[in-house]
């Protein structure tokens, strides 16, 4: 079992590896745009020279404005989710599915969680959550966890 869990560890870190050189460059133009949209856009060789000068580094932010709007446009178009039957035998099954999904996203906070996910991909173009479970009060329940962008990693050569 041992041997089993060391090949699989060093899978494991071949793949994140392989996903480190991959990404690198994406993840360096990530961090600059979440700079950005945190009002940090000027470099420091910038800003010594500005402050040689005397000059404030100032920032005219456009792009927190934007990442405004289209993060309101999603929780405007927002939907509650909707199992649809394979034929109209399962019409029942879909109805209990879709109480199912609707109990989950209702208890977990998921709209304020998906708008956080939706509004951390266009700042540095991928965001998510998982779905987890935890014990509360002798129950299993559903959670959802957003997931920082910089906290996890993918297989870039999937689709």
């Amino acid at each position: 079992m041992e041997g089993s869990l060391m090949e699989d560890t060093k899978i494991l870190k071949q793949q994140f590896c392989a996903w480190q050189d991959a990404t690198r460059d994406a993840r360096i133009l990530a961090e600059r745009d979440q700079d950005y949209e945190d009002h940090h856009q000027w470099d420091a060789e910038d800003e010594a020279t500005l402050a040689a000068r005397g000059q404030p580094p100032v920032v005219v932010n456009r792009i927190k404005p934007k990442v405004n709007i289209l993060t309101g446009m999603q929780t405007l178009r927002r939907t509650m989710p909707r199992a649809l039957p394979r034929t109209p035998l399962h019409e029942d099954s879909a109805d209990a599915c879709t109480e199912a999904l609707r109990f989950v996203v209702q208890n977990t906070n998921f709209e304020m969680k998906s708008s956080a996910a939706f509004r951390t991909s266009i700042i540095s173009g991928y965001g998510g959550v998982i779905v987890e479970t935890e014990e509360k009060g002798g129950e299993t329940w559903a959670c959802i966890n957003e997931i920082p962008w910089d906290r996890y990693y993918y297989d870039p050569y999937s689709r």
